[in-house]
This record gives structure tokens, C-alpha cells and sequence, in this order.
């Protein structure tokens, strides 16, 4: 029998922006922070996952 899958019972999503120590530089520009979506996720059973997501504004 498969189990079905958990429900998540929280959500929290944040955008973050996270100086660069030293900046690079592409064709498009300096880059010298880095932006960054962040989220954690809880199931029913109390199990938490967490993901960090890396975006570009080029």
C-alpha cells in the first residue's frame, strides 16, 4: 500500500540579498550581492525542509 504524500502545514518564503565579499564582473555588469529566495516547509508531522533558490537581475 502507498503512503500518501505529507501535507504541509507552514510555508514561510523570504527574499534576501547577501553582500558579496569580493564582486564579479560579467558582461552585464558588477555583480556585488548575491539575491536569494529562501524557504522552509513543514509537513504534518513536523518534518521541516528548507531550500535556498540563487536569482540574477542581468
Amino acid at each position: 500500500m502507498k503512503n500518501p504524500a505529507p501535507k504541509i502545514r507552514g510555508l514561510h518564503v523570504r527574499a534576501v540579498r547577501v553582500p558579496m565579499e569580493q564582486s564579479h564582473q560579467t558582461a552585464s555588469g558588477t555583480i556585488s550581492e548575491s539575491a536569494l529566495v529562501l524557504t522552509d516547509v513543514t509537513t504534518e508531522d513536523g518534518t521541516v525542509g528548507h531550500s535556498m533558490i540563487f536569482t540574477c537581475r542581468c
